[in-house]
């Protein structure tokens, strides 16, 4: 998740340890699935940073500015948080959905 000058509008993500995340349906935009996540700031120089950087940069769409100048500009002006779950989907139909697509894995 990257936040800052330029990026999704999310403040307060360094004061809090976790977060709840829901995920929108893409059909319905209904709620999908909800869960709980640790936060945690990616540091610039860091290995972490090395692999989740240049990731976040390829997913993005082409625009005015070239997509391996982002990480450089997000030391600068942004910031980097990983979001880990923590815990279970928080209700039987986010649950429902887990299961049903670990069983198609299977």
């Amino acid at each position: 998740m990257v936040t800052g000058a330029g990026e999704q509008a999310l403040p307060s993500l360094d004061d809090v340890s976790q977060v709840t995340v829901t995920v929108p349906s893409k059909d319905s935009r209904g709620r999908l699935i909800t869960w709980t996540a640790q936060v945690s700031q990616v540091v610039p120089g860091s290995d972490e940073w090395g692999e989740v950087a240049p990731l976040l940069a390829a997913r993005r769409r082409a625009g005015a500015e070239p997509l391996a100048s982002l990480p450089e500009r997000w030391v600068a002006r942004a910031a980097v948080f990983r979001l880990s779950p923590v815990d279970a989907a928080t209700d039987d139909a986010a649950t429902e959905v887990v299961a049903s697509a670990r069983k198609d894995d299977i």
